[in-house]
């Protein structure tokens, strides 16, 4: 594997299935001051419609580590057998290590 594919991998989007983990890659804040957002589809597979609620939080409340996660939309009403796409940003302010909880649920 040439360094370029493994740098190119390294700061690819990408979702680990198993593990229910996606992942924004390398990031550079001084690169990015606005941080990057990445959109995840909500489907609604059911006959009626459904109200869900969005959220992004820490993994462990009262952790003191960086957080860097913002989510543009908090709700949203789904109409049966539709979707609908939230944008989750991150937005480092120093290099280090995130993570944290996407949540979607359904009132």
């Amino acid at each position: 594997m040439s360094s370029q594919n493994i740098t190119s991998m390294i700061s690819s989007r990408v979702f680990y299935y198993e593990e229910k983990m996606f992942n924004f890659g390398s990031l550079v804040s001084s690169k990015h001051p606005d941080g990057v957002f990445e959109k995840f589809k909500i489907i609604n597979p059911n006959k009626i419609p459904c109200n869900v609620k969005f959220d992004v939080r820490k993994r462990n409340p009262n952790s003191t580590e960086n957080f860097a996660f913002e989510i543009a939309t908090k709700t949203a009403k789904i109409p049966p057998h539709e979707s609908t796409y939230v944008k989750v940003y991150f937005k480092p302010t120093i290099m280090a290590q995130y993570s944290g909880i996407f949540e979607a649920i359904v009132e």
